[in-house]
């Protein structure tokens, strides 16, 4: 990230070096956060469900309302994916690079925009 700068007349923060960028990258870092908490809820929910299959002892009632937690949660992490990749593939199709800043194999790393991009949004 970038050093803030106070004016030293002032004391307030000067903004006026922030781009485009810092705002996409933002805007993706505050969705990845979502996204963790998704895929947290997600296996919450899914754990919830297979406890109610498990103590159902054979109610068709409970079973059917565990089914209906599982699906429901797999069906929302399939969304919840889906729209990882929309937004991937949606600015990586605009030309920026994205780096992997914690040296891990490649394909598994966040989506940070590199700043010399093809794209300076």
């Amino acid at each position: 990230m970038r050093e803030l700068s106070r004016n030293s007349r002032t004391g307030i923060v000067d903004t006026d070096n922030y781009t485009m960028n810092d705002i996409v990258q933002a805007a993706i870092n505050i969705y990845e956060c979502i996204l963790c908490i998704v895929g947290a809820l997600m296996l919450i929910m899914i754990i919830l469900g297979a406890v109610m299959l498990v103590i159902s002892g054979g109610s068709s009632e409970k079973v059917s309302l565990g089914k209906k937690i599982i699906v429901g949660a797999v069906v929302g992490g399939i969304i919840a994916f889906a729209t990882y990749l929309i937004i991937y593939w949606t600015v990586t199709a605009l030309g920026a690079k994205f780096v992997n800043p914690y040296n891990a194999p490649s394909g598994s790393g966040d989506l940070r925009v590199q700043p010399g991009s093809k794209a300076n949004f």
